[in-house]
């Protein structure tokens, strides 16, 4: 009963937060549009998109705001990589009456699967062009060396021992495909214009160094959530193991999958921690464990 009012009031919570965007905050923010424009809206994060029929609005909802950080990082890979250029969205970045926002081209979902999986495909060779194999150590990574200290406080100290021991060595040994990675690559981020041209979005997350096969595994592992249903660890495991989920499409790396998987959550809870404040629990990191047995 308690849970069903929670849920009840988290609902009514979300549905004044997009009234007061939708006829308050659009309007203000920019002059000429109102709600009966507003063709689609979603509460991501920190960040209320908007969607009306001439514009795409990633509007600031709660502190910390990544909103600028986001302008500058869609400048660093459509000033830095022009090959990929093509798919980033024309963009915007103003900050009125202390809301700040990104205002991006007319884009709409591309929902169907083949086709988004053909932009997807597109995407990733215009990034990958600007890879290079090379040799990292984890705390040239950031996030996934983020990721590793959040772990330690978790793991027991021998599961922290193996876990090193497993994927330390890796890096130090071999070279993986290091460059531009968008890293919250998934289909709901593919987006196409009016003139049916592939664009993605979302780049809260881009660096200028990574590793790219990660992109791939996330595109593969968010599908599998976005369909059937989150949280993604399952899936990740899933991936290690016997691929119930049948996640391995094409996936460009040639070494065990399980390093991989371990690059990928490590990143992960280091980067949504980075970025967004979320805090994953003791169960969830301990999956870890599941990952190298």
């Amino acid at each position: 009963m308690i849970n069903n009012l929670q849920i009840r009031a988290k609902n009514f919570k979300t549905r004044l937060t997009f009234i007061y965007y939708k006829y308050v905050v659009l309007p203000l923010i920019a002059p000429g549009e109102n709600a009966a424009n507003v063709k689609y809206i979603n509460l991501a994060f920190n960040t209320i998109h908007i969607l009306t029929r001439s514009s795409f609005y990633k509007i600031a909802h709660s502190l910390p705001s990544t909103i600028k950080s986001e302008y500058n990082n869609y400048q660093l890979a459509a000033n830095n990589y022009p090959l990929f250029k093509p798919f980033v969205p024309v963009h915007s970045y103003a900050d009125r009456y202390g809301i700040s926002f990104l205002k991006l081209e007319l884009l709409t979902r591309l929902d169907d699967e083949a086709e988004n999986k053909k932009a997807a495909a597109l995407i990733l060779t215009g990034l990958k062009s600007y890879g290079e194999s090379k040799k990292v150590n984890l705390q040239q990574l950031g996030n996934a060396y983020l990721g590793l200290i959040i772990a330690r406080d978790y793991l027991s100290p021998s599961d922290f021992t193996r876990l090193t021991n497993y994927l330390l060595p890796f890096l130090e040994n071999n070279a993986v495909r290091i460059g531009p990675v968008h890293y919250d690559f998934h289909p709901k981020n593919i987006m196409q214009t009016t003139a049916g041209l592939p664009k993605v979005i979302d780049f809260d997350c881009f660096t200028k160094h990574g590793i790219q096969a990660i992109d791939e595994l996330y595109y593969q592992i968010e599908k599998q959530a976005q369909t059937k249903g989150y949280p993604w660890i399952p899936y990740l495991l899933d991936y290690c193991g016997d691929d119930n989920a049948k996640i391995a499409g094409h996936i460009d790396w040639p070494y065990d999958k399980r390093i991989l998987a371990l690059l990928y959550f490590l990143n992960r809870i280091g980067q949504e921690n980075h970025l967004f404040g979320i805090v994953y629990s003791a169960d969830d990191i301990l999956k870890l464990n599941a990952i190298y047995v």
